[in-house]
């Protein structure tokens, strides 16, 4: 099943019409809940088209509705903070919706998905405070995490949906990852006689191997070495 989930997104990935992307992403959302409302609606906000292609009911009377905005042009770092207050002030307009989820793309099918909840304080709604989490989505990028997260993520409540687009659990697991494999090193690894030699030799090379191995994949998933760098196959 997670393999489909992952197909159907590779889909959404590459789908650069506003009919492409919202019928992938709802034949995505079918698969991983029976809670979707098909409910289809059309509002304007800041000059923007808004449409809604459905809602996830989440308990009694809460709803996180999905919508679609179309950009002139979409960017990593492309007016972030414009697309946030859009997403608040559509949901300060319905007390239904205690979330959001947001899909902003553009001609070129680059996307940004975003999960803006309302923030609450003793029982009470605080309109004037949100949290967002989001990924941006792009063909020229691997979008691994995106694909994982959502894959094998839980789209049936609110917490797991918040969990699915939270960085912070991806990245703590990044780091055990790195942990662990770091531990296990210390006790396969070898280096030349000045480095074993050397007071903590072995530790600081492992360290600087590591360091410089991240260093290099993030530049290859900026584009700056061979997407093949790290292809085993090759």
């Amino acid at each position: 099943m997670e393999d489909k989930n992952q197909q159907i997104l590779e889909n959404f990935i590459h789908a650069k019409s506003f009919y492409d992307i919202s019928r992938s992403f709802i034949d995505f959302i079918t698969g991983k809940t029976s809670n979707f409302v098909d409910c289809k609606n059309e509002i304007e906000v800041f000059g923007y088209k808004v449409y809604q292609i459905g809602s996830i009911e989440v308990g009694r009377n809460e709803y996180i509705p999905i919508f679609i905005i179309e950009l002139r042009e979409l960017s990593e770092r492309t007016s972030r903070k414009h697309q946030f207050e859009l997403g608040k002030t559509i949901l300060r307009g319905e007390y239904l919706y205690i979330a959001g989820i947001f899909i902003f793309y553009d001609k070129n099918g680059n996307k940004r998905i975003s999960y803006i909840e309302k923030i609450y304080k003793d029982g009470k709604e605080l309109y004037t405070t949100f949290k967002r989490y989001t990924f941006f989505i792009s063909e020229s990028q691997t979008n691994k995490t995106f694909l994982r997260q959502f894959a094998s993520g839980d789209f049936t409540k609110q917490k797991s949906i918040r969990e699915i687009f939270s960085v912070e659990k991806v990245t703590k697991q990044f780091y055990q990852e790195i942990s662990s494999w770091y531990f296990w090193a210390l006790s396969h690894v070898r280096f030349t006689d000045d480095a074993e030699n050397e007071k903590n030799g072995r530790e600081i090379g492992i360290i600087r191997f590591i360091t410089r191995i991240i260093f290099v994949w993030f530049m290859r998933e900026k584009g700056l070495v061979p997407k093949d760098l790290f292809d085993f196959n090759k």
